[in-house]
């Protein structure tokens, strides 16, 4: 990380400011929504620590915060976020906290999706690694973020 604090770090700081973040994510293959960027590093500066300091930059504990975030919400704002988790509790009846690969379609049909069956399978292999047959919401986070991206 520090390598590549270096190389998106356009003023030479030592610090990347939110601007440079951007830069970082993409390099690290996510294409970064500014708004949920923002809000992670929010999350990070308000957080216990506050390791975000959004005036001064981020250092190297601020960064791995801030991608820790960032990371566990699949990019997305929070509100966003919310409608995924209020759509995968919809559709989980046992409240198992997974769902079936039939619910799957449900979630993404109920959020506005229109996922051909076969990438809907196919995005389903990637991110059931271990072919449980269900998927639990990082798993289905992770699932709408492909969609996204690939859209």
């Amino acid at each position: 990380l520090k390598a590549l604090i270096a190389s998106q770090d356009v003023d030479a700081s030592g610090r990347l400011q939110r601007a440079e973040l951007s830069g970082v994510l993409r390099a690290l293959g996510y294409e970064p929504d500014e708004g949920a960027v923002a809000e992670a590093v929010l999350a990070v500066s308000s957080g216990p620590g506050g390791g975000g300091d959004v005036e001064r930059g981020l250092d190297l504990s601020g960064l791995h915060q801030v991608l820790g975030v960032y990371r566990s919400r699949e990019g997305f704002r929070a509100k966003e976020l919310e409608e995924v988790e209020e759509a995968f509790a919809r559709y989980d009846a046992a409240k198992h906290e997974e769902v079936g690969y039939l619910e799957v379609g449900r979630i993404l049909r109920f959020l506005g999706y229109s996922v051909p069956l076969e990438t809907q399978m196919e995005l389903i292999g990637k991110v059931d690694v271990i072919r449980a047959g269900t998927l639990d919401i990082g798993e289905m986070r992770k699932l709408i973020r492909m969609w996204h991206t690939r859209r």
